[in-house]
């Protein structure tokens, strides 16, 4: 198996660090412009969010990248 491309949207500003994205809408940029294999996406962005990063599953889906939603939400 060859290098795979991944993308993560997380918003926890040390994770931020080794991760692309940190928001939805920078996700959604760099899903417009490069190709990914796979997505992690944060469920939760910020403390008082209406599980916004569900909401960027259906762009990566359409161009079938497969994404899985993480949270450390109990």
């Amino acid at each position: 198996m060859g290098k795979l491309d991944i993308l993560v949207l997380e918003d926890d500003k040390l994770a931020q660090k080794v991760i692309m994205a940190g928001d939805l809408k920078s996700a959604l940029g760099y899903l417009n412009r490069e190709r990914y294999d796979i997505g992690f996406f944060d469920l939760m962005l910020g403390p008082d969010d209406d599980y916004s990063g569900l909401k960027a599953i259906k762009a990566p889906a359409e161009k079938g990248i497969y994404c899985v939603v993480v949270s450390s939400s109990d």
